[in-house]
């Protein structure tokens, strides 16, 4: 087919559905006038029939490189660290590891930068080993409180927290104090599940490692917090990592 050559300057109308301005911006318009699409130096910006902005793909004015959608007045934004659902699932997590943790680690499947993760966690099941039986005393100060007898099993090896894991995470030791009877052994409620990412020491892994436990506030010759794990809690899990536009 023949050459038709360059235009190096001035302007392009082909029948006003396909435009270029002498500033360089191309429009290309539907038959029907429905919709424009404006292909400008640093974004794509497609407008309705009215003339708002319907899609918008580049720089939003400010600086910032979005893909915005919008409709009736009301807009939608992807940003480039816009999240993805990297992992989900459930777990439950029960007992105390080999290290002293208790949790689970979720394998990631790549390494990531801790700070580019969000980790949501939410019980969905379980519920504590310890019961609570009508066990009261009246501690120093004259109040009628729950013994830690009313709590804690005889035979049965509860934990509260201790040192870290040779990664940072919670380490937890096994609990050796009073389980109560003395006025100075008592509990404050509520038995409560605790869970949480712990990222220990570590600002990027190929895993999240996550803890979850039972645990109250005693005292019993000082303040400790009791943990109990031996029924487990369940847990469901999101996992998601931020996206980069580059």
């Amino acid at each position: 087919s023949a050459q038709l050559g360059d235009i190096l300057g001035g302007s392009l109308n082909i029948n006003n559905r396909f435009r270029v301005a002498d500033d360089g911006i191309v429009t290309i318009e539907s038959s029907d006038g429905s919709m424009k699409l404006d292909v400008l130096n640093n974004q794509f910006l497609m407008n309705d029939a009215q003339g708002g902005e319907a899609v918008l793909i580049g720089d939003d004015g400010a600086g910032n490189r979005v893909v915005r959608v919008s409709k009736d007045g009301k807009s939608t934004t992807l940003t480039p660290d816009l999240q993805t659902l990297i992992k989900s699932g459930t777990a439950l997590i029960k007992g105390r590891n080999a290290d002293g943790s208790i949790g689970v680690a979720i394998p990631l499947g790549d390494t990531y930068q801790f700070d580019d993760l969000e980790v949501i966690i939410s019980r969905v099941g379980g519920k504590p080993a310890m019961t609570r039986h009508p066990h009261w005393i009246s501690n120093s100060a004259g109040y009628r409180v729950y013994s830690l007898y009313s709590y804690l099993s005889t035979g049965v090896a509860y934990f509260k927290k201790g040192g870290t894991t040779t990664n940072g995470r919670r380490q937890f030791d096994t609990y050796t104090g009073a389980k109560g009877g003395a006025g100075s052994s008592y509990v404050a409620d509520p038995i409560e599940p605790f869970m949480v990412w712990d990222r220990g020491n570590q600002t990027e892994a190929d895993e999240v490692f996550i803890s979850a436990w039972w645990g109250f506030d005693a005292y019993a010759s000082g303040w400790h917090s009791i943990v109990d794990c031996h029924a487990g809690v369940e847990v469901q899990y999101q996992i998601l990592a931020r996206n980069y536009g580059g």
